[in-house]
């Protein structure tokens, strides 16, 4: 490793750098992933609510 010209310390502040984004974007994923779910389910029971209990009609 010593044929590198970076400075080893750089190369370690790039790559935390890097995990960190990747887990911040990771994080953010899976909280819209989340947040998809719960609307989807939320609007299927609301649906099956309207088609069983025939309201309003």
């Amino acid at each position: 490793m010593s044929d590198l010209k970076t400075p080893v310390a750089r190369l370690l502040g790039l790559a935390s750098r890097g995990r960190d984004a990747w887990k911040d974007k990771a994080q953010e994923r899976q909280q819209r992933l989340r947040a998809a779910q719960v609307r989807i389910r939320d609007l299927e029971h609301s649906r099956s609510y309207w088609k069983n209990a025939g309201v309003g009609g």
